[in-house]
Order: structure tokens, then C-alpha cells, then sequence
């Protein structure tokens, strides 16, 4: 297996999981581009990287490296990179790891393209990266190629996707997690608002993800809405007569799961 080196840019959640990732895989981050803070700091130390500032950029030239990562926020991907010198920017390709941001926010570069991770990223969590989706874009069909092999030494799930197709899967990905997280977040808390153990729901929410992976979201949903029992929505709002928000919450899911099982 080839063994890329890889200047990664960026120290946050994504930067740290995606560096494991690679290293885990036989890579090399060969550097690390941030801004200077101790996290930073800390993040080439565990790397063993060079590590090179935002101010210091234009100056660095990035030698024997294969590959530009950009792991930061969407709204600084074209500012970043912009900032490299001519001489790197014609020399090496450069990628960045967002689902929204078009690959035309690269165009400096000669070549550049897209190294999307679809799972989320927390800094300390452990990821099982061969079953990982990563989506790759390319502006040219050979680099193309070549993100598609870098990919596959990562996971088993590579596959070109469109910038059109991205958008949708991270939006997709908002539900799935981000706003189911955020309702098990609600629900905790109002069960610690009546001294209730959280925990107390951790069987239920795993055998429910279980149950939606083996049987599929629509044979798996079960419930008052889905029954038609008007009486225990009721009680259930009657509960929530002080909590106007998470009545609002529990009224529109209702209707959404009754709608949506016409």
C-alpha cells in the first residue's frame, strides 16, 4: 500500500479524527497548518508533525508532501486557501473535508477536490474509519483517481459524489443525528427535571438504532401517532402544559410520524 504525506490544516474536531484515521492507516501528517494556540500545539506533538503557522504560510514550502487536507470551517476554506504560495499551489492538490462548500472555493490550485468524512467527529471518540462513507470530488479525472485510492486504504465505503448529491447527504445527516441527539438531549433533561436516572433510556435508545438499521425507519416506528391514539397524545400535552417548546416539539412530530404513514 502506498503511503501518503499529508500536510493537514486545521486542529479541531475533524483535523484530529481524520489525522487518526490516516495514521492508523499506514499515512504520514507530515504537517500541521494552524494557527498558533496550545491545541495546536499539542495536536503536532501527538502527530509528530512540523508544524507551520497561517502567518508563516506563504513562506513554507511544503516539501515531499502528496497532499493538502483542509479541515476547517467552511466559512475560511477559500481565505485559507489562498494563502499558499504560487510555487505550492501549481505543485501540490489540495482537498477540503466539507459537505456544502463547492471544491470551486480551491480554484487557486491547480488541482483540488473534495475528501468528505460523512460521520460526525468528536475529539477523544474512537472511529471505526472502514465504515465510514467517504465522498470524493476532483476537478481532474486523475486526481480523481488518486482520491479514490487514498480513500479506499481508510474505508470501504469510498465513492465519488456530487457537490448537489453532498449538500443533500449533510442535510440528511442533520436529521439523523444532529436532531435525533438533540431530542434524546430534551428528553434527559425533563427526566431529570422529575429525579429520574437518564440512563434509564439507554436500552430503549439503542435497540430503536438497531432496529431502524436491521428493519428499516418505517417498519420500526411504533407509538401513540402511528396507532391513532388521540387519548395518550393527549395526556401526553396535558404533561407538557407548562413546557410550551417541547409541547410545540411533541405536536409536530405527531403530525409529521401520522403524515408520513398515511
Amino acid at each position: 500500500m502506498e503511503s501518503w504525506r499529508i500536510a493537514l490544516v486545521g486542529s479541531g474536531r475533524m483535523a484530529h479524527n481524520l489525522s487518526e484515521g490516516f495514521i492508523q492507516n499506514g499515512h504520514v501528517v507530515s504537517h500541521l497548518i494552524a494557527r498558533q494556540s496550545k491545541k495546536a500545539k499539542a495536536l503536532s506533538l501527538h502527530l509528530d508533525a512540523q508544524w507551520v503557522s497561517f502567518e508563516n504560510l506563504q513562506q513554507s514550502s511544503l516539501q515531499q508532501v502528496d497532499i493538502i487536507v483542509l479541515a476547517v470551517s467552511d466559512d475560511v476554506i477559500e481565505e485559507i486557501s489562498s494563502q499558499f504560495s504560487d510555487e505550492v499551489q501549481e505543485r501540490i492538490p489540495i482537498v477540503h473535508t466539507s459537505a456544502s462548500t463547492p471544491m470551486e472555493s480551491l480554484k487557486f490550485f491547480q488541482r483540488f477536490g473534495v475528501f468528505y468524512p460523512f460521520q460526525t467527529m468528536t475529539i477523544g471518540r474512537n472511529i471505526v474509519w472502514n465504515e465510514v462513507p467517504i465522498l470524493i470530488e476532483a476537478h481532474h479525472k486523475d486526481l480523481e483517481s488518486r482520491l479514490m485510492q487514498l480513500a479506499a486504504t481508510i474505508s470501504t465505503k469510498a465513492q465519488i459524489m456530487s457537490h448537489t448529491q453532498r449538500k443533500a447527504l449533510h442535510l440528511a445527516g442533520v436529521y439523523v443525528n444532529n436532531f435525533t441527539n438533540h431530542l434524546v438531549n430534551l428528553a434527559q433533561d425533563y427526566l431529570e427535571e422529575h429525579t429520574i436516572d437518564p440512563s434509564l433510556t439507554h436500552a430503549l435508545v439503542q435497540e430503536t438504532m438497531l432496529k431502524v438499521l436491521d428493519i428499516g425507519p418505517k417498519q420500526a416506528q411504533t407509538g401513540p401517532a402511528i396507532r391513532g391514539d388521540e387519548k395518550t397524545i393527549a395526556a401526553h400535552l396535558a404533561e407538557l402544559q407548562d413546557k410550551e417548546k417541547l409541547a410545540q416539539i411533541y405536536k409536530q412530530l405527531s403530525e409529521s410520524i401520522r403524515d408520513h404513514n398515511k
